[in-house]
């Protein structure tokens, strides 16, 4: 295999959790047969990550203020296809590649041009699936070497160049919450390109079951909230192939989203209504000028301190 100086090129998004990304960057290193150029968008991070990282001599860095996961992969993508990377494999800082991931990755290189996932495990219980995979809750029970169709954007996915070339870069507005859907939605149905699961590439991630609205969340940061509903819209266009059939999905998800504020939420029900409005109306205004300060003024607006 004919290859270039930056065959692979690993982009790990991080801000804020050195020790998880120490983690990550020694899996990287640590990877059988292929080794990747690693590179880190680093987002401005406060707690030693821009010194660490300036004495790792084998890492490509970009500091950029911090807009949100879904900026630091639009810069860590667009990096990486200017270098000339063959095959561009994301990650957030806080998985942990097994060391045959992307060796395992690479025997389906034939498939492409295409998505190529890992099954992505829970950290914390290397037999359960972290993220809801068909029926699936064991990686054993999945007897197919591939499931096609089926991913887990930025949790370890590697994506050929030539899908970015035709697709473009995720939406860096879209900030965090949405932003992988988005992407993944574009790329499968929009642009028709093939995607594969490969069962025995593992990449261990912390489980992601829960619904934030079932439980109790604290309106004064709930800054998140407002990307995960604004953003729903643009992932459903990007999905169904009529306004109304996107439409209709994004009405079925409001009324259930405040099913469960009404149902589920003790404190600050009202605001939380009102909060979640304001953030249906700007996703269907396609108004993302909302940036995470803007976002949080707007919340101590509502409820001063």
């Amino acid at each position: 295999m004919v290859q270039n100086k930056h065959y692979v090129v690993a982009v790990v998004v991080t801000f804020n959790r050195l020790a998880l990304l120490k983690n990550c960057i020694g899996a990287l290193r640590q990877q059988k047969e292929e080794t990747p150029t690693i590179l880190v968008v680093n987002n401005s991070s406060t707690d030693g990550t821009n010194e660490w990282l300036h004495e790792q001599s084998d890492i490509i860095t970009v500091t950029q203020e911090n807009k949100g996961g879904a900026f630091g992969f639009y810069t860590g993508i667009k990096k990486a296809f200017e270098l000339g990377a063959e095959w561009i494999w994301c990650m957030d800082d806080d998985g942990v590649p097994a060391e045959d991931a992307l060796s395992v990755l690479l025997n389906h290189i034939h498939k492409k041009p295409c998505i190529l996932s890992p099954l992505v495990i829970d950290i914390n219980n290397r037999e359960t699936i972290a993220f809801k995979t068909k029926h699936y809750s064991k990686f054993y029970d999945i007897k197919q070497d591939v499931l096609e169709q089926i991913g887990y954007p930025f949790n370890g996915t590697m994506l050929h160049r030539d899908i970015i070339a035709k697709v473009g870069l995720p939406k860096k507005e879209l900030v965090i919450w949405g932003d992988e859907s988005e992407y993944w939605n574009r790329i499968i149905y929009k642009n028709k390109f093939k995607a594969y699961l490969v069962r025995d590439s593992h990449h261990y991630h912390p489980s992601n079951y829960s619904l934030f609205y079932l439980c109790e969340w604290d309106f004064s940061s709930s800054w998140k909230v407002y990307f995960y509903v604004r953003n729903k819209p643009f992932v459903y266009k990007s999905k169904y192939n009529t306004l109304l059939a996107a439409y209709l999905q994004f009405a079925y998800f409001l009324a259930g989203l405040s099913y469960t504020i009404l149902r589920y939420q003790k404190n600050d029900k009202l605001l939380k209504l009102k909060f979640i409005t304001k953030a249906a109306i700007d996703g269907l205004k396609k108004d993302t000028s909302m940036s995470i300060t803007t976002v949080n003024d707007y919340i101590k607006k509502l409820k001063p301190h």
